[in-house]
């Protein structure tokens, strides 16, 4: 269960029942189904802090930590970065074979502090991978210049709707305006915010 720390208090209550019971009630029945169920729950808050401050129940939490494991920032894995990068390339339909990365690119992704850590890898790869030619992906196709901590998320995902429109429109500022629905001095202030050159896409 992902982001178990986001639950409302209504479904941990749900959650509670099917683990201290071992059972379920599918949706439009009222027979309980027996379940023998092993769950892996992960979130990225402090449940601790969450249960004194009444925002997630103590049951449920006492429930869930039978065994305990925090997962290191993506920073501090760096010996397991090419395993890492692998893996992310082939949930992106990519063999690590196939791509090809400059010495400049590659020392870009290791020097980066990657603050919303895999997330931010496959947004980053992904994009790389549309704007590369012949899949050798370049420290320009990384777009890292404004550092990822400066950005909060909305901006992020911003960033990288303008990253994929410019291209698509191979640098045209005017039509990603129209598709964004945006003034075109906005989509200026926007590519000149994020260091995007329209020019490279032309």
């Amino acid at each position: 269960m992902d982001e178990i720390g986001e639950l409302p208090q209504r479904a941990q209550v749900a959650v509670l029942r099917v683990l201290q019971e071992s059972e379920v009630v599918r949706v439009g029945t009222t027979k309980a189904v027996p379940v023998d169920a092993r769950v892996v729950a992960a979130t990225h808050r402090d449940l601790l802090n969450d249960v004194s401050q009444g925002r997630f129940r103590e049951d449920l939490y006492s429930r869930l930590c039978g065994f305990r494991i925090t997962a290191p920032a993506l920073k501090d894995r760096i010996p397991d970065f090419g395993i890492i990068l692998a893996s992310v390339l082939r949930r992106l339909g990519k063999q690590a074979a196939e791509v090809r990365f400059t010495s400049a690119a590659a020392r870009t992704l290791l020097q980066h502090r990657w603050p919303r850590n895999i997330r931010e890898l496959h947004m980053q790869l992904e994009v790389a991978l549309a704007l590369a030619i012949d899949g050798q992906i370049e420290v320009g196709h990384l777009r890292l210049t404004e550092p990822a901590s400066e950005l909060s998320a909305d901006a992020e995902e911003r960033r990288i709707e303008l990253l994929l429109l410019v291209q698509e429109h191979k640098g045209n500022v005017t039509r990603v305006a129209q598709a964004m629905g945006k003034k075109r001095q906005q989509v200026q202030k926007w590519l000149k915010r994020f260091t995007i050159d329209p020019a490279d896409f032309r």
